[in-house]
């Protein structure tokens, strides 16, 4: 943020005063199928 700051690209910060939580995802692995129709995905 202080990049963008020093290039004049924003005037202030804008999470000044913001206060942030972590909080712990539960992440499941994709199946067998899933990553085999991901492999095979055409992307234009």
């Amino acid at each position: 943020m202080q990049y963008v700051i020093a290039n004049k690209w924003a005037t202030d910060e804008p999470f000044l005063g913001k206060r942030f939580k972590r909080t712990v995802a539960e992440r499941e692995a994709l199946t067998e199928a899933e990553l085999k129709r991901m492999m095979e995905l055409e992307l234009k």
